[in-house]
């Protein structure tokens, strides 16, 4: 059946079309951007061809003909008509067989079957864009505060919980005692009842995130204009009041996507800055913290001030701005990396350098690695943080790990055996331990080797005095992966390839 003519064509579609802004860039992610066009993309090869595989194409022609339709429009009013595609054509040879008419009509086929279906896409992707670096930190943030309830729940002397759960582990201490005759109940009921809390607290503002996760990728799915914007506002008032003000009140739901939405590289850093700097503790663990639920709070009774401050989040900002932050300002980028870097020494104390760093940076690895892991391993990775924070070689001499190395090669055997008198070390640990003074020959230098120490005497205090080990709950001291850059819009020009 021969299709209707057409007296011009809507081309609109082409303003949202940058398709250069996809080379180079993975080409499962391109294939993405042609779902629902006549074109289909060889995830294996990279070809790009029309469905029923006669035609064979490229970005770069399909970039061509957008840019050759769309500067056809020379009235600017959005539609293509014939006296524009007779224009077009001109008065050649070549063209002078070609009906203009039909040639419109290609056009409007090409806009419906491809253009339009593509355009619908990268406003999608926009969308999707927006939201992202957002939803990444939000799940961040929700972990971190995970991280501080459990430190909370198993502190010995909370200042946040005097009123509550210190009293209730004295006072059930002796009963506890009795329980555990014939039970394996805790005998710190208070310690007990606060885990509790931070799980169920954490379960329900994990719920409140899979709850916006699914308005926003309804609103990407239909191309609303509030997702293509990236308007979190709006996103939010489609969630019912307690949803939304929990994301709000608990994990600082706007204020970070306000922040990771910046255009202005160095402005959005400086505010990184200040809202990582606020959730580092406070005194006695008062006064800071970007959330709070106020004081005597019903969500958590054990946490008095209400205070959610978050070292997780705060170490992981500050070290994605140590390492990766780039505003193409080479001064201020460099005095931003310095004072992230000089904030996470200040924050792992001992005034700064890599015995301090590796004393939080490695937490993760010296405990799986105290756990029957490889040693070599963790000195290895230590060494590299430093290295990558620029703070290898800045290291006092009288820092903490240099002073345990200097006790521990001037203790006698009895003293080494005394301290790990108990401690279930595996083979491989006691091989280690033996071999510790030969460790420099093999790469590993003084103050490698105190990390390693210092690991094995916590893990001996570990086994004497129990104590907070957030790892046991599938936490990290920070995530290194973490990037908090905001994405370019797809849909405008001159883009850097977006992160795959």
């Amino acid at each position: 059946m021969t299709p209707p003519k057409v007296d011009k064509v809507d081309i609109q579609a082409l303003d949202t079309l940058y398709l250069e802004n996809l080379l180079g860039m993975d080409v499962n992610e391109v294939a993405k951007r042609f779902t629902g066009s006549d074109l289909v993309v060889d995830t294996k090869t990279g070809e790009i061809k029309t469905t029923d595989g006669k035609t064979v194409t490229t970005l770069e022609q399909e970039a061509a003909w957008v840019k050759t339709i769309h500067d056809a429009n020379t009235n600017g009013d959005k539609f293509l008509d014939v006296a524009e595609v007779k224009k077009l054509l001109g008065t050649t040879d070549q063209t002078a067989a070609i009906d203009p008419q039909k040639f419109l009509d290609s056009i409007n086929s090409l806009m419906k079957g491809r253009y339009e279906p593509l355009s619908k896409s990268m406003k999608g992707w926009k969308a999707e864009l927006a939201f992202k670096p957002t939803l990444d930190a939000l799940d961040l943030y929700n972990k971190g505060i995970y991280s501080e309830g459990i430190r909370h729940a198993n502190a010995t002397l909370d200042a946040n919980a005097l009123l509550t759960k210190t009293p209730v582990n004295i006072l059930g201490f002796i009963p506890g005692l009795v329980r555990r005759t014939w039970s394996n109940k805790p005998v710190l009921m208070g310690d007990q009842a606060a885990m509790t809390t931070a799980k169920n607290n954490y379960n329900e503002r994990t719920a409140a995130l899979g709850k916006l996760n699914e308005v926003i990728a309804k609103g990407v799915a239909a191309n609303e204009s509030w997702a293509i914007e990236g308007k979190m506002d709006e996103a939010l008032k489609k969630l019912d009041p307690k949803t939304a003000a929990l994301l709000n009140d608990q994990l600082a739901t706007t204020q970070l996507h306000t922040i990771i939405t910046i255009e202005d590289p160095k402005d959005r850093y400086q505010k990184m800055t200040d809202f990582a700097k606020k959730d580092r503790p406070g005194f006695l663990g008062f006064g800071t913290g970007n959330t709070s639920a106020g004081w005597f709070n019903t969500d958590d009774l054990w946490n008095l001030s209400g205070h959610r401050y978050n070292t997780f989040f705060s170490r992981t900002v500050l070290r994605f701005l140590a390492t990766k932050a780039a505003s193409g300002d080479a001064a201020s980028d460099d005095a931003l990396h310095k004072d992230a870097r000089v904030t996470l020494s200040d924050m792992n104390g001992d005034g700064g350098g890599f015995n301090n760093l590796a004393a939080a940076a490695m937490a993760e690895s010296k405990f799986n690695i105290l756990a029957g892991g490889k040693w070599g391993e963790a000195a290895l990775a230590a060494e590299k943080e430093a290295e990558t924070l620029g703070l290898a070689g800045k290291s006092a001499n009288n820092g903490r790990f240099y002073r345990l190395l200097d006790k521990w090669d001037a203790a006698t055997g009895r003293f080494k055996e005394w301290i790990f008198k108990g401690v279930p070390l595996s083979a491989e640990q006691k091989a280690m331990a033996e071999s510790m003074g030969k460790m420099g020959s093999k790469g590993m230098d003084k103050l490698t080797r105190g990390v390693v120490l210092l690991g094995i005497a916590q893990y001996a205090d570990t086994k004497l005095s129990p104590h907070y080990n957030p790892f046991e709950y599938g936490l990290t001291d920070v995530s290194r992966e973490a990037d908090f850059e905001r994405y370019d819009d797809p849909t405008k020009p001159a883009i850097p390839v977006p992160k795959k």
